[in-house]
């Protein structure tokens, strides 16, 4: 039996049941006395229209399940090249926003305009900054600059700040979820300058080629980054 083939048994049911509780009215008044009565029908109807209620809720989230709209062959088109392009390996993923998961501290001064204008702690505009993770064959390359809090065991000292890496990845996984039309990348790799920054990297894609990088350190704060992934170009001598 389908959902709403179900839903529209239950419905029917309520209503035999309504039926029947019409005929037996009227021994029921006999037995309990007028002013009884009235009390309990009145108790009856406030109950009935809470069952009502329900049931209609529950039937309208049936019918929803059950005419969920299919995917159109443009769209299933688009997630199949999404998913050989990540088979390729060789491509690249530009962000175009940082969003910080950052502390108290870290949004006074954030907030203090000193990111720009259109930027505040949760959301950076990097759209103007050099920002790039690239992936071909078995090497990852990957340079992103970074905003939020430094854990103890640390630095901000030197020139790089940013998050860094080159080289080949660890516990490297691609799965594809079919109802939701993306494929998520998850692998590990260390930092290419600062030895005590390792990173856990989890990059969801899109079938429009939008992408959302989450990186977490072991060595500074959460961090997600938006952007669109493209096909690699080969840039010759």
């Amino acid at each position: 039996m389908t959902r709403i083939a179900f839903a529209i048994s239950l419905q029917k049911t309520t209503l035999r049941l309504c039926y029947a509780e019409k005929k037996t009215n009227k021994n029921f008044k006999n037995s309990l006395g007028e002013e009884n009565y009235k009390f309990s029908r009145t108790l009856r109807k406030l109950m009935g229209m809470k069952q009502f209620l329900l049931y209609s809720v529950f039937f309208v989230l049936l019918a929803a399940c059950g005419t969920k709209r299919p995917f159109t062959a443009q769209e299933n088109q688009a997630y199949q090249d999404l998913q050989d392009l990540v088979a390729s390996r060789s491509f690249e993923i530009v962000s175009s926003s940082a969003n910080p998961v950052a502390s108290a501290s870290f949004s006074r001064v954030a907030n203090s305009n000193i990111l720009g204008p259109g930027s505040n702690a949760s959301s950076i505009d990097i759209s103007t900054n050099s920002n790039r993770l690239t992936i071909k064959g078995d090497t990852i390359k990957g340079y992103l600059p970074f905003f939020g809090d430094q854990h103890f065991g640390g630095s901000y000292g030197g020139t790089h700040t940013g998050i860094e890496f080159n080289g080949t990845p660890r516990d490297y996984r691609v799965i594809n979820d079919d109802k939701k039309r993306t494929v998520e990348i998850q692998f590990k790799i260390d930092d290419k300058y600062r030895n005590s920054d390792h990173y856990t990297m989890m990059i969801t894609l899109y079938a429009n080629h939008r992408s959302s990088i989450r990186v977490q350190s072991t060595a500074r704060s959460t961090i997600e980054y938006t952007g669109r992934v493209s096909k690699l170009v080969e840039v010759k001598d």
